[in-house]
């Protein structure tokens, strides 16, 4: 394969989302069909140990769709430990990783099996870490955030006890500093940055992000014990501190699970809203679109809601977030397209991942 005919380098490995809200959301059976955009390809394999009937993973970065398969091929085939190794998530040496990795060769796509020898570097440092959104946690944040809060951080990820967070956080954290930090920090230039694709049609529809980034720092601290959410770890520490701190996906159960799912999966690389004006009537039952309104702009976004009441099965599921848009669903497709209020408050208010506001709806074809 030419070095032009290569992709670009993914930018998600991991998950910034959190799992269990989206399962809680979309109550996956045996009997679904669901469409879900790859992106990390860790919520496709939250979903995968649901076992649904089939799943059709999409996403227009050949990279991200290439990882999906190399996930798949590797809980299939590796034990848990082998895995956890594999991936850069517990210790093994660039050798090993790099034997495992030729090990799933028959197992993945020439494509993708091409793709990973080119930047053969990511797959022997464990590709779980090294997209290019998390080298910014991996390389710039944890190391800054340590550098100043090391020790309070250090005792945070290590109490079991909520209240005793909460004082760590408020009385040795969330000075003027930390405020300051937060409130100039989390500008349209530093989250530009961050989501590090030129293709994106972002949109910024949060007046005061800063000042919205603390209150739901706050809320965090004040409500999820850091020691065992993950995404905070990966976030503050740039890996996962252990077993007891694992994305959904990578939990034993789950990966036991994914094992045993005999789901057939259809991986698609291409525009999501392209797709979905092709693909024939009430083909889904659920959708679970990410962030996708991060991604695209409203007209566009709109454009794709608009396809799904055909596209969907009677009560159809939805499940999308809002980070720095907030795509909602426009009035005309109100009466189609019916948003569960209740489960949006309840996940908003649960939601490990604390960036996120959920759109979670029914769908009446």
């Amino acid at each position: 394969m030419k070095e032009k005919q290569i992709a670009d380098w993914i930018l998600y490995s991991t998950c910034d989302e959190d799992a269990y809200s989206e399962l809680k959301a979309l109550k996956v059976s045996n009997e679904d069909e669901v469409l879900c955009v790859t992106g990390s390809a860790c919520r496709v394999l939250s979903l995968l140990a649901e076992k649904p009937k089939n799943i059709t993973a999409i996403d227009f970065a050949a990279g991200q769709n290439y990882l999906l398969e190399l996930k798949i091929a590797a809980i299939k085939n590796l034990t848990y430990d082998q895995l956890l190794g594999f991936f850069g998530v517990e210790q093994m040496s660039k050798e090993q990783r790099w034997k495992y990795f030729i090990s799933l060769k028959d197992k993945i796509t020439d494509e993708a099996f091409q793709y990973f020898c080119y930047y053969c570097k990511e797959i022997k440092e464990g590709v779980l870490y090294r997209g290019r959104h998390e080298k910014f946690y991996v390389y710039f944040l944890s190391p800054f955030l340590h550098f100043l809060y090391g020790k309070e951080f250090k005792e945070m990820f290590e109490t079991e006890c909520i209240e005793r967070q909460k004082e760590i956080y408020f009385k040795k954290i969330r000075g003027p500093f930390w405020r300051l930090m937060i409130k100039k920090g989390f500008s349209k230039w530093l989250l530009k940055g961050i989501l590090n694709n030129k293709d994106y049609e972002t949109e910024f529809e949060v007046g005061d992000l800063g000042n919205y980034m603390l209150k739901t720092l706050d809320h965090t601290f004040s409500t999820h014990l850091a020691k065992y959410n993950d995404w905070l770890s990966m976030m503050i520490n740039g890996r996962y501190l252990g077993r007891h701190a694992m994305p959904h996906f990578l939990s034993k159960d789950s990966y036991e699970s994914i094992r045993n799912a005999n789901t057939k999966i259809e991986i698609i690389t291409m525009d999501l809203v392209d797709y979905c004006k092709k693909v024939k009537n009430e083909r889904f039952s659920v959708f679970s679109l990410s962030d996708v309104s991060s991604c695209i702009s409203k007209p566009r976004f709109n454009e794709l809601l608009s396809q799904l009441p055909r596209l969907s099965r009677s009560r159809g599921r939805l499940c999308y977030r809002n980070f720095i848009s907030r795509h909602k669903i426009p009035n005309a497709l109100s009466q189609k397209i019916q948003i569960d209020v209740d489960m949006c408050n309840q996940l908003n208010h649960s939601d490990r991942a604390f960036s996120y506001q959920f759109e979670v709806a029914l769908i009446n074809n």
